[in-house]
């Protein structure tokens, strides 16, 4: 694999070039938006909220029948799902396109496309199995704490958010496994797992890098906390841009990092 500071230059210079790279996230925020919206519709309806009663800014009344709440938990489960299938078609779309940039230099939405044809459902299994564990991880703490018994609660509560976070560093990588080597969910996790054995300071220091870009603006919007309206606007002006910008960088970041290594 080459030298981490090599592809972090190499990478940005091909995103830079390839700018349509930021389309598959820039898609993936309005879908989100949008089921965010009818989430909040769907819970407004399924609660029994009437607008006589947010306009006269009395009580909402709620009669929380069994089958309002099914219906509530039910709303819950096709948000996660549509989340994650959403999320999974951008990864495979953005990180198809990476490989692409990487081998010839350039990419289109094509080629994104067919990314996203091949590759989602495999990484979607990956991310569900990773909701799945982290699911279980908060339930089964919860359940010891519900039976009074504070001590396995509280252990179990920190085993378990340890193993996931075991789980989740080495298998940061599945997605890019997926899509460069066409493989299924769980080789791809295998895979993972051993790029991540064979490239840990790599991985490491990629862990750092995004930790300390993101640190470093919160760290910069303190200074803004008492700012004028003008400085206050230009500074979320900032944020917005760079929350459309940086997260597919750095998904082309990892598949730098993955292909190089799979090349040598």
């Amino acid at each position: 694999m080459m030298d981490f500071f090599t592809l972090v230059e190499s990478s940005f210079r091909g995103y830079r070039k390839n700018l349509s790279l930021i389309v598959p996230h820039l898609v993936e925020n309005v879908l989100n938006f949008l089921f965010l919206i009818l989430f909040g519709i769907t819970v407004f309806l399924s609660l029994g909220i009437s607008l006589y009663s947010l306009y006269s800014l009395a009580p909402p009344n709620f009669n929380l029948s069994f089958s309002m709440v099914a219906i509530l938990l039910f709303c819950i489960l096709c948000m996660i799902f549509l989340f994650l299938i959403v999320d999974s078609c951008r990864r495979a779309s953005t990180i198809y396109m990476a490989k692409e940039v990487f081998e010839t230099g350039k990419t289109n939405l094509s080629a994104g496309f067919k990314g996203f044809k091949s590759f989602w459902f495999q990484i979607f299994l990956y991310l569900l199995i990773l909701v799945v564990l982290f699911f279980a991880a908060i339930a089964i703490p919860i359940i010891f704490a519900y039976s009074r018994n504070n001590f396995l609660a509280i252990f179990f509560l920190v085993f378990l958010l340890l193993s996931f976070s075991f789980f989740h560093f080495f298998t940061l990588f599945t997605p890019q496994e997926i899509v460069i080597r066409g493989c299924n969910t769980l080789d791809g996790i295998v895979e993972s797992f051993r790029f991540v054995k064979s490239n840990f300071l790599n991985v490491v220091l990629y862990c750092l890098f995004v930790f300390l870009f993101y640190f470093a603006f919160a760290i910069l919007s303190i200074f803004f906390i008492n700012a004028s309206e003008f400085l206050m606007a230009l500074f979320n002006l900032i944020f917005i841009i760079l929350n459309i910008v940086a997260p597919p960088y750095f998904e082309v970041l990892k598949t730098y990092m993955v292909i190089s290594s799979v090349s040598e």
